[in-house]
């Protein structure tokens, strides 16, 4: 019998044969008669992608196909095209022992496709490359690939966007004016600026100079310096000075007053000023009383007015606190939209399931939606790619991605890096070599998301933005990114919904932007939507008084939070340096919010001692050597990529986690093997 069988089959799993001249395809295995130029040296790797953090698996050479298997190929090549799947399947030989009886079985030991981009045809053989096939090779292909994503979904959530309580500012300067008739004038007031609010029920402007001969019965958008919906809006605050100068070389009455079109809000009386400059400074709260339907347009006026009486610059304020009225924005849980991404990217059939995680079933409150959804236009899609969507939740959730079972996972690390799993055993090791993982380790810590200009009112306290960090290490130059490509800042959200809501002909950069909110998932609404996520912190600091009750997206998203998601990987890159600190250095924003929740303290810009966080899960060592590679690592790495291995040393045992192995199917001849130090592993026993 022989060692080693190899087959030539298609999709299906069909066997391609010669019959005389004609090739066929058969459901019945049929092997080659021939075996490939060059099976002597074939070596078949498993490595560890540490962009990825799960396994992967390579083939060392071009293959050469003789005689039967050269016309096999010739025809599938000439009569296809360079995607026409064909792949090569290797089986070997194998003894099942029972206690009485034995029989020898064939096993599977590889697939991999051909990649017919590769073919050279000679006269005596075909040369081709080997490749991963199936979702190794779509996801090699189609990772960074954008795909949208209609929210028009039924399997969308609905989310109550109710937003943020916002302190909104306006400044004005009063422009210099002689009254020179005894009637009332409009109080010439020059917009200067404001917080970037430009909802159009709520607008500042300049109020111009302007003689007033009866009641001021104006129009909407004349005159007034302040125009407020009181659904949104039911009270402000005016403040300032209004700097007079009476030169009329005898005193002289000068009153005002703030009113509405129809109403006078607030009215302190005439007052008798003697010759000279006088200041009137003034702090008042003004109440738009309810039922009021129509927005309120206000204005300052001079009442009753005397000659004489001039009006110099003068600095006067708004503010008011403001929420924009809720909208329903539809968004997609991660479980839900991983699946179609992952069936975009293996080109899967919609009812194929070729993208699992237990870990997105978990944290199906983190959720995704997009710039123009929250602008709430019609046919808003969201445009993202695999990579990036695997990047932000790997920064939320330190995250794992690995071809198990031919599906794509996403799992947390601890599944890749699991020491308590039963290890994989290579027996005895020749050779051994200990390196530093170098390339894990790193001097600067970037933590959060890329810089966006937020110009909306709220955008100074901004807390989901970028950290720095530095780490004790000095001697590796390197700087470790956890920086996500989705958005969660509430600032970018709110000014996303209120400067740009329903405007259809305004493009605006936050259009395409992918955003994540985290919501209630636990607790849905009678109509089956979703709130914001707000815990019930016993301590907010850092976040303006009016805006504490109403802020959301802060559990999970901040970059604090997400250094202490990390924490394994960190004390793991970091070990031997447990009672050092990973220092905060600065932020683009708000470095002041600090949260207490159920006693737990999280403080941006606190520094953070390595030894409290969370369990490490290696030792940054690389331990490489040389041994036997038995034929079932092939199988074991199939079944179990995440499997933790085990070698002896000079009468010791040890553990670690794959990063590169390779076995020769032939000769079985030696290997070389690198492991990542397991944490159990005690480092003395090495000396």
């Amino acid at each position: 019998m022989k060692k080693w069988l190899y087959f030539l089959v298609d999709d299906q799993g069909r066997s391609y044969k010669k019959n005389g001249s004609v090739i066929q395809q058969v459901s019945q295995p049929t092997s080659l008669p021939n075996s490939p130029d060059g099976w002597e040296s074939i070596s078949i790797g498993y490595e560890r992608n540490m962009n990825r953090f799960g396994i992967i698996r390579n083939f060392s050479l071009p293959l050469g196909f003789v005689k039967a298997a050269n016309d096999i190929l010739r025809f599938v090549y000439l009569t296809g095209t360079v995607e026409t799947k064909l792949f090569l399947l290797i089986k070997y030989l194998s003894v099942e022992l029972t206690v009485s009886t034995y029989k020898m079985i064939y096993r599977f030991f590889y697939k991999g496709e051909l990649d017919l981009t590769t073919t050279e045809i000679t006269d005596s053989k075909t040369t081709v490359n080997i490749m991963e096939g199936g979702i190794s090779k779509e996801l090699a292909a189609n990772e960074a690939t954008t795909f949208e994503f209609p929210l028009d979904d039924p399997e969308a959530v609905n989310i109550n966007t109710d937003g943020m309580l916002i302190r909104i500012t306006g400044n004005y300067a009063a422009m210099d004016q002689d009254i020179t008739a005894n009637n009332d004038y409009f109080f010439p007031m020059a917009y200067l600026n404001s917080d970037q609010v430009t909802d159009a029920t709520v607008l500042h402007q300049t109020c111009f100079y302007e003689q007033v001969l009866s009641s001021p019965q104006l129009a909407l958008g004349t005159n007034y310096f302040l125009r407020l919906d009181p659904v949104r809006v039911r009270e402000f605050r005016i403040y300032g000075e209004i700097k007079i100068n009476n030169t009329a070389g005898i005193n002289k009455n000068f009153g005002f007053q703030i009113r509405s079109q129809s109403d006078v809000y607030y009215a302190p009386g005439s007052t008798s000023y003697t010759p000279g400059q006088h200041t009137i400074t003034f702090d008042e709260t003004i109440t738009i009383p309810l039922p009021t339907i129509v927005p309120q347009a206000f204005f300052i006026q001079i009442v009753p007015g005397q000659a004489s009486v001039d009006i110099e610059r003068s600095l006067i304020y708004t503010e008011y606190d403001y929420r924009y009225p809720p909208t329903v924005t539809k968004a997609f849980t991660p479980d839900v939209l991983y699946r179609k991404l992952v069936g975009k990217v293996t080109g899967s059939e919609a009812n194929v399931v070729t993208g699992i995680s237990d870990l997105l079933t978990a944290h199906k409150g983190l959720v995704i939606t997009c710039g123009d959804e929250l602008r709430g236009l019609t046919g808003a899609v969201i445009k993202t790619t695999l990579k990036d969507f695997f990047d932000s939740y790997n920064v939320w959730l330190n995250a794992g991605l690995s071809i198990e079972s031919k599906k794509l996972r996403i799992e947390a690390k601890a599944r890749y890096f699991n020491d308590s799993a039963t290890p994989f055993d290579l027996g005895k090791a020749k050779n051994l070599r200990i390196n530093t993982a170098t390339d894990l380790m790193c001097n600067t810590l970037k933590v959060g998301y890329a810089e966006h200009d937020v110009s909306a009112a709220w955008g100074r306290f901004e807390f989901n933005n970028t950290s720095l960090f530095t780490s004790p290490i000095k001697k590796v130059v390197k700087e470790f990114s956890l920086i996500s490509p989705y958005r969660t800042d509430p600032s970018g959200i709110e000014e996303t919904r209120i400067n740009l809501s329903g405007k259809t002909t305004t493009d605006a950069n936050t259009d395409n932007d992918v955003f994540a909110l985290n919501i209630d998932y636990a607790n849905p609404n009678m109509d089956g939507s979703y709130n914001l996520l707000r815990p019930a912190y016993t301590t907010l600091d850092g976040i303006p008084t009016e805006s504490q009750s109403t802020v959301f997206n802060i559990d999970t998203f901040t970059p604090k939070r997400i250094l202490k998601t990390h924490g394994s990987w960190l004390r793991s890159i970091f070990y031997g340096f447990e009672t050092s600190k990973l220092k905060f250095e600065t932020t683009q924003k708000n470095r002041n919010l600090k949260t207490v929740l159920a006693g737990v303290t999280v403080d941006e810009d606190a520094d953070e001692v390595i030894g409290n966080l969370d369990a490490p899960l290696f030792k940054p060592y690389y331990l490489e050597f040389e041994c036997q590679s038995p034929k079932t690592i092939v199988e074991m790495l199939e079944t179990d990529p995440n499997q933790p291995f085990s070698f002896e040393w000079e009468g010791e045992t040890f553990k670690g986690f794959l990063i590169k192995a390779g076995i020769a199917p032939d000769s079985n001849k030696e290997q070389t093997i690198k492991l990542l130090c397991s944490p159990s592993n005690d480092m003395t026993k090495f000396i």
